[in-house]
């Protein structure tokens, strides 16, 4: 502690300590003041003229929601999974690259005309761009074609993404002149949907062309596998009759039909000739025989019959039984009877006749049924071949049905006259009435703040740097409260007075030895610690 101290600040052999005068530091602000306050006023003035030369920018944007089309034409609906490949992430950003394509904004540019706009002509570069140019690092910008200085123009002021957690696509545009900004934003949108339209017609004009030559080249092979099934059924014999059954099929189900009723005849007439074979060896009456009572001659002996018995019961009342006249009425009666049990033996006769020939028919029906079952059994092949003919031609003609509906689809969507995007503007850019570069207010308010923090910054680094913003006290138990307000009024002392001796010795002590005191009351804090 042998180091030499500004007189009067601190006895000798004292322990001290370095603290930070926040006095002087904010004396060295005020002063300060006198050419920061000029300096931040200056820039904040130049700021504001640059700023009013620096040219105007506008900002335009459009905005697109994806989602399929409201006009629906025939065969125009999609499934699940197209819908999906539509709107899903990947779907969307396929969209958005759509929107930045080079095609599309070659077509913006033509529609619009942008080449004869001022801002797309291009202009002269810098001079560390024509240094770099003439070096070779750089490419000459007026070796390149117009078209491509202006679509270098629009991919430097476009700017396409998608609005997170939706559908929708922003389409920005910045440029100098207002109008143009929405102009170019409203086309870029406006040629996105006219693309989606015409790519559309462009796909269903393809499609009709190659279903004309499919329909064609299909409808040659039907009509050919339908002449094959009609020339292997001639040849087979196959011909179809009613119901698109063949002749043989047809003639086995009639047989089949005429068989079973002539069984039923034959059976009927054995039954009824048996009934009546029975009522006549039994002697019973014949009238419960429906083909008796049909006769006309047995009605007429019946008829008969019941007059004679009248007659015998009317004269019964007045002659006796064996008088001739009662006995010759009864002798006819019994003739009579007889000639009706004839008659029904003839009837019994001819349902036996009849029932024979059924049984003939039965026979001849049974063999023609066993010929056509022959002759069916040996056409399987070719019916088993004919039905092989008959699918191929239905497959193809169920192609070429298919065909045909498809080709009507594409069509009418072919003629229609507007097909209608897979997107639809939700929000069209207008005309922005104020820049959106350079903001003047914000920016030279900014850098005012800036200019003077970073003067008021230097200040204080100068104060620390040079050490003026230290103040060494002592530690003494005996003099620590006396000894700083020493220090400091002969710290401040010659501040205050003004004298120019007095502050030249205090400055020189400082000089000589604060940085010896700095370094002690450091170490001293060292080993408190």
């Amino acid at each position: 502690m042998n180091e030499s101290r500004a007189p009067g600040l601190i006895r000798p052999e004292a322990e001290e300590r370095v603290e930070i005068d926040m006095a002087s530091v904010l004396a060295a602000l005020r002063r300060s003041l006198r050419w920061l306050l000029p300096l931040t006023i200056a820039v904040a003035v130049l700021a504001f003229v640059v700023l009013q030369l620096v040219p105007a920018k506008y900002r335009s944007e459009s905005k697109v929601l994806i989602e399929t089309s409201d006009i629906v034409y025939p065969g125009d609906a999609r499934g699940v999974e197209e819908e999906r490949a539509l709107l899903d992430n990947e779907g969307i950003q396929s969209q958005v690259e759509l929107l930045m394509s080079r095609d599309l904004l070659r077509r913006v540019a033509k529609r619009l005309d942008l080449a004869s706009e001022a801002e797309f002509q291009g202009g002269g570069g810098s001079l560390v761009s024509d240094m770099f140019v003439a070096l070779g690092m750089l490419r000459d910008p007026g070796r390149s074609s117009l078209e491509e200085r202006v679509l270098k123009t629009l991919y430097e002021h476009l700017d396409v993404f998608r609005v997170d957690g939706s559908r929708v696509i922003t389409v920005r545009y910045t440029s100098r002149d207002a109008e143009l900004s929405a102009r170019v934003a409203n086309g870029i949108v406006e040629e996105y949907l006219n693309l989606q339209s015409s790519v559309k017609r462009e796909t269903t004009d393809l499609a009709a062309t190659a279903l004309e030559t499919q329909i064609e080249r299909l409808q040659g092979e039907v009509k050919e596998a339908q002449e094959k099934v009609e020339a292997w059924r001639s040849q087979a014999g196959l011909l179809l009759g009613a119901d698109n059954q063949t002749l043989d099929q047809q003639q086995l189900g009639e047989i089949s039909t005429q068989l079973s009723d002539a069984r039923a005849a034959q059976s009927q007439a054995e039954a009824r000739a048996k009934l009546i074979r029975e009522q006549l060896r039994s002697g019973g009456s014949l009238e419960s025989a429906n083909e008796v009572l049909n006769s006309q001659l047995i009605q007429r002996l019946v008829e008969r019959q019941v007059e004679l018995r009248g007659r015998i019961a009317e004269l019964s009342t007045t002659l006796l039984p064996n008088h001739p006249q009662i006995r010759a009425l009864r002798s006819q009666l019994d003739d009579i009877d007889r000639q009706v049990r004839q008659e029904a033996a003839k009837i019994a006769s001819g349902l036996e006749n009849e029932a024979r020939i059924q049984r003939e028919r039965v026979a001849s029906l049974n063999e023609t049924l066993d010929e056509l079952k022959t002759r069916a059994g040996k056409s399987n092949e070719d019916q088993i071949r004919l039905r092989e003919l008959e699918r191929e031609a239905q497959v193809k003609a169920a192609q070429l049905d298919q065909l045909m509906t498809r080709y009507r689809e594409a069509d009418t969507r072919r003629n229609a006259p507007l097909l209608g995007a897979d997107a639809r503007v939700i929000s069209r850019a207008t005309v922005p009435l104020e820049p959106y570069s350079p903001k003047v207010g914000p920016i030279t308010a900014i850098l005012t703040v800036v200019t003077f923090l970073l003067g008021a910054l230097v200040v204080v680094l100068g104060q620390f740097l040079s050490g003026r913003a230290f103040v060494s006290v002592p530690l003494d138990d005996e003099h620590e409260d006396a000894g700083a307000p020493d220090t400091v009024a002969a710290m401040s002392a010659p501040r205050e007075t003004g004298g120019a001796e007095s502050a030249r010795h205090a400055h020189d002590d400082l000089n000589q030895g604060q940085w010896r005191a700095s370094a002690g009351a450091m170490a001293g804090y060292g080993g408190m610690a």
